[in-house]
C-alpha cells in the first residue's frame, strides 16, 4: 500500500469525536473525506494536483449548505449532481479533470436531451459556483473551464391561453381521474389569481377564515387574501386531502419529504396538461404557469388598473409601487378576481 504524507500545522487537524474520522482545515472549514484511500496528489503538465473527485466535493457542499438550513440550495446542488452523473453515466470525475472540451460536452447532451435554454444555465452556474469553491481550497487550479458554455438568463415567451379556451378548459369533462385532477389543479390556480403549484401544496384548512383564504407567498413571504369563493370550494369537494391539515391532496404523507411530494405530483400534473392541450387543439401545451399568466392577461383585458393585479399576484418588484399598493383598497382585488371568475362561467 502506498503510503502519503501530508505536512499540515497541527492546529488544523482534529479528530471526530462520533466517527473517529480525522477532519483537515482548510481555510477554516473542515473538508471531511475530500481526500479518498485512493486519492494522492499528481503531477500532470508541470502542476500538483490533489486527486479529489467531483462528486465527494459536491456532495460535502450539500452538506455544507443543509447544515447552514439552506435546504433549497442544496437541492439545487444535489439536481446539479444528479444531472452531470447521468451524463457521466455514472462514471466519476476528478476535479483536475474538468476542462472546456468536458463542459462544452455535457451542455450539447443537455441539448439533445430537450433541457430549456435557462435550465442549462441553472447547471452550469451550480457548477461553476462548485469548482470555484474547489479552487479556492487550493484542489484544483482555475482552467476556465465554464468559459465557451451558456451561464446567462434567456427571456422566456410568456404564455396565456383566450377567454375562449379557459372555457373550454373549465368544462372539460373526463373519466381519468388523474386528468380531472390537472384540470381542476389549472382552475384553483386561476380562480385564486394565479397561485404558484408550491403555495397550493401547503394551503392548510385553517387557512380559511371568515369566507376569506390567507398565505403566504413561498417565493417572496408576502401575504395574500383571498376570497373564498364557490368555485374552490366544488374544487376542494370534488378533491378531499387525505393529509388533514393540508387543504388539497398534493402533500399525502408529512414524512419530511414535503418538497419531493409537491414536485412529483406537480410533474404528474403538467404531464395530465398536456393531455388536455391535446384534446382541446392547443397550439402550446398548458402548465400550471398558464393559468397564472392566464389570469393577468384577461384581468388586463377586462379594463383592471396594473396595480389592481400587481396587487392581487403578489408582485414586489418595484418600490414605488409597492408604496402605492400599501393604500389600495383590497376589497378591489376580489372584485377584480370576481369579474374574471364571472367571464368564464358565462
Amino acid at each position: 500500500m502506498e503510503t502519503i504524507t501530508i505536512q499540515l500545522p497541527i492546529e488544523n487537524l482534529e479528530i471526530d469525536s462520533k466517527t473517529g474520522n480525522l477532519i483537515i482545515n482548510i481555510n477554516g472549514d473542515a473538508l471531511k473525506g475530500l481526500m479518498g484511500k485512493d486519492d494522492k496528489v499528481v503531477e500532470k503538465g508541470g502542476r500538483k494536483y490533489k486527486k479529489s473527485r467531483f462528486s465527494v466535493f459536491m456532495e460535502w457542499m450539500i452538506d455544507k449548505l443543509l447544515s447552514k438550513g439552506k435546504k433549497r440550495s442544496a437541492e439545487a446542488y444535489q439536481t446539479t449532481l444528479n444531472s452531470f452523473m447521468a451524463f457521466r453515466n455514472n462514471e466519476d470525475i476528478y476535479l483536475y479533470e474538468i476542462k472546456a472540451p468536458l463542459i462544452e460536452r455535457y451542455q450539447a447532451w443537455l441539448k439533445r436531451k430537450g433541457v430549456t435554454l435557462n435550465t442549462i444555465s441553472f447547471y452550469m452556474r451550480i457548477m461553476r459556483t462548485a469548482y470555484n469553491n474547489a479552487v479556492e481550497y487550493n484542489l484544483t487550479s482555475d482552467m476556465h473551464p465554464f468559459r465557451k458554455v451558456y451561464t446567462g438568463i434567456a427571456k422566456t415567451t410568456k404564455r396565456s391561453v383566450t377567454l375562449e379556451v379557459m372555457k373550454e378548459i373549465r368544462h372539460f369533462a373526463t373519466d381519468d381521474p388523474n386528468i380531472a385532477f390537472a384540470r381542476d389543479m389549472f382552475l384553483f390556480s386561476f380562480y385564486t389569481r394565479g397561485m404558484s403549484f408550491v403555495d397550493m401544496s401547503y394551503l392548510k384548512t385553517t387557512d380559511i377564515v371568515d369566507g376569506m383564504l390567507h398565505y403566504a407567498r413561498k417565493k417572496t413571504g408576502q401575504e395574500i387574501d383571498i376570497e373564498w369563493t364557490t368555485e374552490l370550494q366544488e374544487i376542494v369537494d370534488r378533491n378531499p386531502s387525505c393529509n388533514e391539515p393540508y387543504l388539497l391532496p398534493i402533500i399525502k404523507k408529512s414524512n419530511g419529504k414535503e418538497r419531493n411530494q409537491k414536485r412529483y405530483k406537480q410533474t404528474i400534473v403538467n404531464e395530465n396538461l398536456k393531455k388536455i392541450s391535446k384534446a382541446l387543439q392547443l397550439k402550446e401545451p398548458l402548465t400550471m404557469y398558464v393559468a397564472r399568466h392566464t389570469w393577468a392577461s384577461l384581468a388586463r383585458d377586462t379594463g383592471i388598473p396594473l396595480k389592481t393585479i400587481s396587487l392581487a399576484m403578489g408582485h414586489e418588484s418595484e418600490k414605488t409601487t409597492q408604496i402605492y399598493l400599501k393604500n389600495l383598497d383590497v376589497n378591489a382585488v376580489d372584485r377584480a378576481n370576481r369579474e374574471i371568475i364571472n367571464l368564464i362561467n358565462t
